[in-house]
């Protein structure tokens, strides 16, 4: 699981290291700044799950798991506003 998230995120960074390269060659239009945009979020997208695959395999290992009661009424309400 390191192994495919490691190589999963080494593109990741690449492509992040471009998009703060673009402000270096000139100023963008609307559109672009707009593209640029959607491709940050994508990025932060892409990552958070890469970190949910490490944080999977991690849980299927039994590795820094950490038990302790809580309260399912939060947990599901917390869920549900999020939807």
């Amino acid at each position: 699981m390191a192994t495919v998230s490691h190589d999963l995120r080494s593109p990741l960074s690449i492509i992040e290291g471009y998009i703060e390269l673009l402000k270096e060659v000139g100023p963008l239009n609307a559109q672009q700044r707009q593209f640029v945009e959607r491709i940050k979020v994508a990025t932060v997208n892409m990552n958070q799950l890469i970190a949910d695959l490490l944080g999977l395999g991690k849980i299927e290992a039994g590795l820094e798991m950490e038990m302790m009661p809580c309260d399912l009424e939060d947990i599901i309400d917390l869920v549900v506003t999020g939807l």
